[in-house]
C-alpha cells in the first residue's frame, strides 16, 4: 500500500510497537493465538520466511542467481546478476544498492547513520 509506506518512510525516529503503545496503555486485552511468527525486522529475517531455491537462496524481484548459496537477493526495480557467491544479502530499492553478508545484515544502524541524509530515508 503506497500511503502506508509512505507514511512509515516518514518516521524518524521508530520504536516497537510494545513500548510505543502498549507499556503506555492502562487497558490492553491478550488472546492466545497459534500461528507462526518471526520477526522480520532484518533482510536476513527473509531467508527463514520466504520460500528458498535447492541451495538456500532467497529472491524477490527479477533477480538471476547462478553457483550462490544461502543468498538474499531483492529488487523492487532493475535486474539483479549474482554469480559464484554465498551468504549474501543485496538489495536494491529506490536507486539505493546494498550489498552485504547475512551476518551483517542484521546490524545496519552504524551504516544508515554514516550515510548522507538524502539517503537515509531510503534505507
Amino acid at each position: 500500500d503506497g500511503e502506508a509506506s509512505e507514511f512509515f518512510n516518514r518516521i524518524d525516529d521508530p520504536i516497537s510497537i510494545d513500548s510505543s503503545v502498549l507499556e503506555r496503555s492502562k487497558n490492553v486485552t491478550v488472546l492466545p493465538g497459534k500461528f507462526g511468527w518471526d520477526d522480520i525486522g532484518t533482510w536476513d529475517a527473509l531467508g527463514r520466511v520466504r520460500d528458498k531455491d535447492e541451495f538456500g537462496n532467497v529472491t524477490s524481484g527479477d533477480v538471476h542467481l547462478l553457483d550462490g548459496c544461502d543468498n538474499v537477493v531483492h529488487t523492487d526495480s532493475g535486474r539483479v546478476v549474482i554469480y559464484g557467491v554465498d551468504n549474501l544479502v543485496v538489495v536494491v530499492h529506490d536507486g539505493l544498492t546494498l550489498v552485504t553478508t547475512r551476518e551483517k545484515a542484521a546490524d545496519l544502524k552504524g551504516l544508515i547513520q554514516s550515510l548522507p541524509a538524502q539517503e537515509k530515508g531510503d534505507a
